[in-house]
């Protein structure tokens, strides 16, 4: 039985001790490398602070070097937090005050953010030998609900939090995501999500487990669709865990038509709802490609339902979230009663340890369908509902949910309407409260605003009609990949 995600290293180390764990196209770190690398960081660490189960900050960029200083923070009994190198200033500042850190760890070129707190490069970690007795008696400490890592919220709908989470509830979920879905030491992951978003921890746990591999993208490669599916036939990748939006992306710049990627197996797809028109052109120009719609919160690790998509969907069928993982449970709560259509609730050992420095009874909360003991329950702020055919339906976020002209709407039914106009290539619905507006911003190369006004006026009802609809150039994206909707709402103050 597993306790510690150093577990996996140490067993592909001694498996697979030659093969690329991680690679790009500058650096590439074997599994007996990593492992070598993590152990003299996790010394270096250990014997020059006395820290145990504090968080430590890493700022990197996507690179294999950030994987080495990950585990390095979890072999010296603390926690890692990621911060990305291209994070702007304000926030990485604000990060830091809810953290108080000990210490920074940072790559090598790099610059420090702060002069308040000492910063530790990789280089300088390096330097120490690897202590085993040191590390022996770290591990001999250790509780499998420790903190293993920490990732902020992207703040989309608000502050941003840092939630935790622990060995135990990642090491239950990804060993569950390996096992339904037949992962072993042939994959080739392709990373796209940064590190500081919950979804890259798919790629860099299963790969630690199953001694699999992982290429990581460089950040520009998602600015030039053409060569991203180049780097991923170079490097024979054949799974990706990618946002819908860099989906979009790729459809829209019609590369499907000039090429494809001939090794790819698998798409798991995650973080937003994913466009079923969008779906559709991925699935006709990869017919044997399997591909699943992932569903989870960074409140808990990993995810909590899945839906394998079995065949493809009609532009008008809406597009399941899933079944349950196994293991987890699922409440659809109105209130504090069950209900076949309500916020999504999730119940089980994947949930979080809880946001760092701070409760949120609101959010980590005892099951009020249980009174006869004390079961954690997450409420998630999402919306569902229950088919007749077992598989839950994402509906959109609470905070989506507005009230105009006296009337309740789901700004993601104004969405779904839009993106079903024919040469749309996507949409964003947000709601102005301090002028009672609904703006609509839309991508396309063949719409006009005009053109979109006329059709939704034959879709939908006259109070949820946009009261304003913007043409953009590209739909902004927060640092996690996902649609950023204050800037949008920003921009109408």
């Amino acid at each position: 039985m597993t306790e510690n995600v150093l577990e996996y290293l140490e067993r592909a180390a001694v498996s697979h001790p030659d093969k690329a764990a991680f690679f790009s196209e500058e650096t590439a770190l074997t599994f007996a490398q990593l492992l070598h690398n993590a152990k003299r960081i996790g010394s270096y660490i250990a014997s020059t602070c006395a820290l145990r189960n504090q968080p430590i900050p890493v700022i990197c960029a996507q690179s294999p070097i950030s994987i080495a200083l990950f585990l390095g923070v979890v072999y010296s009994g603390n926690f890692y937090v990621p911060i990305g190198d291209d994070m702007p200033a304000g926030r990485v500042h604000a990060m830091l005050e809810q953290l108080h850190p000990g210490i920074i760890l940072t790559q090598d070129d790099i610059p420090v953010p702060t002069e308040n707190v000492p910063a530790i490069t990789y280089a300088q970690a390096l330097c120490a030998d690897a202590d085993e007795p040191l590390l022996d008696s770290i591990r001999a400490d250790f509780c499998t609900t420790d903190p293993l890592y920490a990732i902020f919220t992207s703040g989309s709908t608000g502050t941003p939090k840092c939630v935790l989470k622990s060995h135990a509830s990642l090491i239950y979920f990804i060993e569950r995501f390996a096992e339904l879905f037949s992962l072993d030491d042939s994959i080739v992951f392709g990373s796209q999500t940064p590190f500081y978003f919950d979804a890259s921890t798919k790629d860099v746990y299963s790969t630690l487990l199953c001694a699999a591999s992982t290429y990581i993208f460089d950040k520009r490669a998602f600015s030039f669709p053409m060569e991203l599916i180049g780097q991923m036939n170079r490097h024979h990748v054949n799974t990706v865990v990618w946002v819908p939006s860099v989906m979009t992306l790729v459809s829209n710049f019609g590369v499907l038509d000039e090429i494809v990627p001939a090794s790819l197996r698998s798409i798991f797809f995650v973080g937003e709802s994913m466009p079923v028109k969008i779906l559709r052109n991925w699935m006709q120009h990869l017919p044997a490609v399997r591909f699943v719609n992932l569903y989870g919160t960074t409140e808990a690790a990993g995810n909590c339902l899945y839906y394998e998509v079995p065949a493809i969907p009609a532009e008008t069928d809406p597009l399941p979230t899933g079944k349950v993982f196994p293991g987890s449970r699922i409440l659809l709560l109105d209130g504090d009663r069950s209900a076949r259509e309500g916020e999504v609730c999730i119940v089980g050992p994947t949930i979080a340890l809880g946001y760092y420095g701070m409760d949120d009874p609101q959010k980590f909360c005892r099951n009020p369908l249980n009174s006869m003991f004390p079961e954690r329950m997450c409420r998630t702020g999402d919306l569902a509902r229950l088919g007749e055919d077992g598989n839950y339906y994402f509906i959109s976020r609470s905070d989506f949910q507005i009230k105009h002209m006296g009337n309740r709407i789901e700004l993601g039914d104004i969405e779904a309407a839009a993106m079903s106009i024919g040469g749309m290539g996507y949409c964003c619905c947000v709601y102005h409260a301090p002028s009672d507006r609904i703006v609509l911003y839309f991508v396309s190369q063949s719409l006009e605003k005009r053109d979109v006004t006329r059709a939704l006026r034959d879709m939908l009802p006259r109070y949820m009609l946009p009261n304003k609809t913007i043409p953009l150039d590209a739909m902004p994206l927060n640092p996690n990949g996902k649609i950023d909707r204050k800037k949008l709402l920003d921009q109408l103050s």
